[in-house]
């Protein structure tokens, strides 16, 4: 498995993971309704990537992949915000979060920032405990109308 920046042919594969991660992996913590509500099985079209693309350009998410099939990715944001944090559902377990999560840390402490602040959720929350995230409060995020259950995590980079 090999690190890289996005590059803009990742898009669908991206869209995919974010897609099939929520509604396979995510299906014993959430609702249909909720998963439904947070990746809409309608949603993606060429209208959808042409947006992601141009959001993803700005962030460079890292993406990890072989051979050009992209495994996970994550979006690390100004400040030290991990918005997207995702690993295809046929890969969990096999160091593709644990290479993101380092990759996060890594740039993050390369940027000066302080700390690292996610919201995770339900499923999510073992994983960012292990790379040695700190939960610092459940919260409802408004999506999509439904107040779905997360966790706020940091991940203190002077420790």
């Amino acid at each position: 498995m090999l690190l890289r920046r996005y590059e803009e042919k990742d898009t669908v594969q991206l869209c995919d993971i974010f897609y099939n991660t929520i509604h396979t992996v995510n299906k014993n913590d959430y609702t249909k309704e909720e998963l439904e509500a947070w990746a809409p099985s309608n949603s993606y079209n060429d209208e959808t990537y042409k947006k992601d693309t141009i959001r993803w350009n700005k962030i460079k998410p890292f993406v990890v992949h072989e051979n050009d099939i992209v495994y996970g990715f994550a979006e690390l944001e100004d400040e030290g915000h991990i918005n997207c944090f995702f690993v295809h559902h046929e890969h969990q377990g096999k160091g593709v979060g644990t290479a993101l999560a380092k990759a996060c840390i890594d740039e993050a402490k390369a940027l000066g920032y302080k700390e690292i602040v996610t919201e995770v959720s339900i499923t999510a929350k073992a994983f960012f405990l292990s790379q040695g995230f700190k939960l610092i409060s459940p919260t409802l995020c408004d999506i999509s109308g439904l107040n779905m259950k997360y966790y706020i995590m940091k991940y203190y980079l002077s420790e």
